[in-house]
């Protein structure tokens, strides 16, 4: 894979999966990275799990714990939302309803 600079980033939903583009300059010129069929994950702190449940009612999750702390010192886990729910919660996001 070659080295160069990253000039943008583009994610979005596709097909009920991530999508993620990557443009870069390098030496050869331009340079499209494409990532297909990612699931979207977010890190949270254990003790918000309660929120986070609330928050993502209706939407199917897995839930992760991490060997890592936040920050904070905190213990992190990891909600990736399963390929049918993303949708439902992209949705729910961009529409400003909690």
């Amino acid at each position: 894979m070659p080295l160069g600079f990253l000039l943008s980033r583009h994610s979005f939903v596709q097909r009920g999966s991530t999508c993620i583009h990557y443009w870069l300059a390098t030496p050869e010129g331009p340079a499209k990275l494409v990532i297909e069929g990612e699931r979207p994950v977010f890190m949270v702190k254990v003790a918000d799990r309660t929120q986070v449940a609330e928050a993502l009612a209706g939407v199917p999750y897995d839930w992760e714990q991490l060997d890592f702390q936040t920050f904070g010192r905190e213990e992190a886990a990891w909600p990736t939302l399963q390929r049918e729910g993303y949708a439902r919660a992209h949705v729910r996001a961009s529409s400003g309803r909690p």
